[in-house]
Order: structure tokens, then sequence, then C-alpha cells
């Protein structure tokens, strides 16, 4: 990423997280209605509590990437209260915000020039972080987020599919308030991303009932009741369909760092 283009999208997440701070809306969509962005955060704690922490040991180091202000890292304390949490974002005011909820260690750091040395922690959490990469560099950035891992650790990441996102802007034409940008990925790149040389995909899915419902679940959001009884609906067939993930909002995948017998991939 080139510096100015880097610094000036540094610049506008200062601007949203100061005037989102701890909320979802700061993080996550800035288009759906908040009972919305609960939801999906919902669905990715429901996701990390389920497919990653059971595979932790006791007492694992875990590198939240683009932590925001701790969302997902207050929700590992709660269940798991032995991980050591460390904390990354590029965005200062997210970082003070991280330092005051979370209380653990933070690094201000940009994903392209990652401050930790190799083979640090036993699990790294990325969610809607590698959208930010231009797409020419997003290789390199996955390959240094996989050697960050000890042999065999573990890194659970989730990312907008693109084909999603296409079919979606066929509906709107709104423009989000902060220019963020970011840009989705094709099921078959993010399957190549999961596959480079030092790391292997255990498990994949996405939220298929939620993207499906989203157009219904978006004119319902102001009517509470049907609201959330769509949203239960919703919840029940993204457990039963959670490893379709052609045509989903936000897709997923769980690495492994692979070990060999010589030691690990160079």
């Amino acid at each position: 990423m080139m510096k100015a283009a880097s610094g000036q999208l540094r610049d506008e997440w200062d601007r949203r997280a100061a005037e989102k701070g701890c909320s979802n809306a700061g993080v996550l969509l800035q288009k759906l209605p908040d009972p919305l962005n609960q939801y999906l955060h919902e669905r990715h704690v429901q996701l990390v509590i389920q497919k990653l922490l059971p595979l932790l040991p006791k007492g694992a180091r875990l590198l939240d990437i683009g932590c925001g202000y701790g969302r997902i890292s207050r929700e590992i304390r709660l269940s798991r209260p032995d991980i050591e949490l460390i904390g990354m974002d590029f965005s200062l005011t997210y970082c003070r915000l991280y330092a005051q909820n979370i209380g653990g260690a933070i690094a201000c750091a940009d994903l392209n020039d990652l401050p930790v040395r190799e083979s640090i922690a036993d699990a790294i959490l990325c969610i809607t972080s590698l959208m930010y990469i231009p797409v020419a560099d997003r290789e390199k950035v996955m390959s240094g987020l996989v050697r960050l891992l000890r042999p065999e650790g573990l890194a659970l990441f989730i990312d907008p599919g693109q084909e999603y996102l296409d079919l979606a802007r066929l509906f709107t034409s709104r423009k989000p308030r902060y220019a963020t940008g970011g840009t989705g990925f094709t099921l078959k790149d993010y399957e190549r991303l999961g596959h480079i040389r030092e790391s292997e995909i255990l498990d994949a899915g996405g939220f298929a009932a939620f993207s499906m419902m989203l157009p219904i679940l978006y004119l319902l959001h102001n009517h509470g009741g049907m609201l959330r009884y769509a949203l239960g609906v919703s919840a029940a067939w993204d457990q039963r369909l959670y490893r379709w993930r052609k045509l989903t909002l936000h897709r997923w995948m769980l690495l492994r760092r692979r070990r060999i017998a010589q030691g690990i991939v160079p």
C-alpha cells in the first residue's frame, strides 16, 4: 500500500472512530441499521467461540488484528480469561479505545509493516481487515500474518464476499459517510489465499441465511417484534447452512500453519 494512501485511509478511520466510538457502526457496515450490525457481531462472536477457542491451549497468545475498540477481544476475555490478548490496529483512536476497554497489550501498526517477530502467537483473529489491503499485496500480507503463528498455530479470517457485494450494488447507490473503502474476495481468491505455502484451510463457511434474508431484514428494522422473529429464523438457518459460502455477505476460513519434518515451511 502506498504510504500516502495508507495515511489517508488511517485518517478516515480515525475520524470514523472518533465519531462512532465503541459501537458496531464504527467497525462493521455503515449502511446497516444497528440491529442488523448487532446480529453480525453476534455471529462473529459465536464463530470465534465455537470454531477457534476450543482448539487453543490454556494460556494461548492471541493476536486480534484490526481489533478496533475490542468488540471481539472483550467476548474472548469473558469466555476464556486465560488467553493472553494482544490487539493491533492502525487507527490511533481505536488503539486508545482498545487499551481502555481491554487493558491488554496493543500495537498501533499497519498490516503491510508488522511490528512483531515471527512465530509469536498461538492464534490470530483477523476480521474484515484484509479487505483494505490492495489486491496485488494480499498474498504477501497473508503470508506475513501466517508467519506470526507458531507451528500448527491457528488463524480465523472473516471477510466480505465479492459476489454478494456486486449483487448488492445493483440495488443501492448510497455511499457511506467515510471513505474507508475496501474490497471483498471472490470465493476462488479467498480459497487460494488460504492455501499459500505455509497454511491449510481446516474449515470454512459463511452466513448464508442472513445474506439471503438481508433485504427483508432491512425493511423490518423498525418493526421490533417482527425483526426479532426474522433474526431468530436467520440465526437458526445460519447454523444449519454454515458451510454455504458462495453467495454470502461475509465468509470465513479457519487456517492452520503447517509443520513439516524439517521445520517450518520457509
